[in-house]
């Protein structure tokens, strides 16, 4: 194999990784639970504000991400192509680079990432989150053009960049919790009285006037227990 041959089987499998770290990244970021990282956020967890940062923009995160994975999967068929032509005549090179790219980049850059991204979507995200935003930086034309067109269309379909938690979130969280023992029974119940308290009407909880027993100050026990008997 010639230096210009070890030169791009190198680059090639350098754009393997970069387009495994968008796709990481994008799996991560999108599987994280808000309940957790503002948990990790109030606690002080290292790399857990940034994370919150470019979580709560995804207007942001998905322009940098799929740009950045669409220009290194290119850059590796590019490769993959150039390598197979240097071994094989034109049309044979062209089936041998396409499939042998294709599998190359399902297995090692979409499949395994996107898998051990989602089932440690916090800790994978912290990892990632300093290269990320590097990444955003040197992609940032790219990206400020589709986050305005991102934003346009969203608009166009009414979608809010608010970012809001809704009831049913935090109580299957608080179900979630007792389930693996990271919220104790009692603990649960409580909270769940909570919502509950919020749907109760006023007169669940009070006792109608005419109910009402009263007594005169400084009244016996003996006429006490007589009107409570009553």
């Amino acid at each position: 194999m010639e230096g210009s041959d070890v030169a791009r089987v190198i680059l090639l499998l350098v754009a393997v990784l970069l387009s495994a770290f968008f796709s990481g990244s994008e799996a991560a970021f999108l599987s994280i639970q808000r309940g957790k990282l503002a948990y990790m956020t109030k606690s002080g967890v290292k790399g857990a504000d940034k994370v919150a940062q470019i979580a709560g923009h995804p207007e942001k995160l998905l322009p940098t991400v799929l740009t950045g994975n669409n220009l290194v999967n290119t850059a590796a068929a590019v490769l993959g192509t150039s390598l197979a032509l240097s071994y094989l005549e034109p049309a044979s090179a062209i089936i041998v680079a396409t499939a042998g790219v294709t599998i190359l980049l399902v297995i090692f850059s979409e499949i395994i990432p996107k898998t051990v991204a989602a089932k440690n979507s916090e800790r994978f995200a912290i990892i990632v989150v300093s290269p990320l935003l590097l990444a955003q930086a040197l992609l940032l034309p790219a990206v400020w053009v589709l986050e305005r067109l991102s934003r346009s269309v969203g608009r166009l379909f009414g979608v809010s960049d608010a970012v809001m938690v809704a009831e049913g979130e935090i109580r299957a969280l608080i179900d979630t919790g007792r389930e693996v023992g990271a919220v104790e029974p009692s603990e649960a119940r409580l909270l769940e009285n909570v919502f509950r308290f919020g749907d109760r009407q006023v007169r669940e909880v009070m006792t109608p006037r005419p109910e009402i027993i009263s007594l005169e100050k400084g009244a016996a026990l003996e006429t006490f227990l007589s009107v409570y008997q009553e």
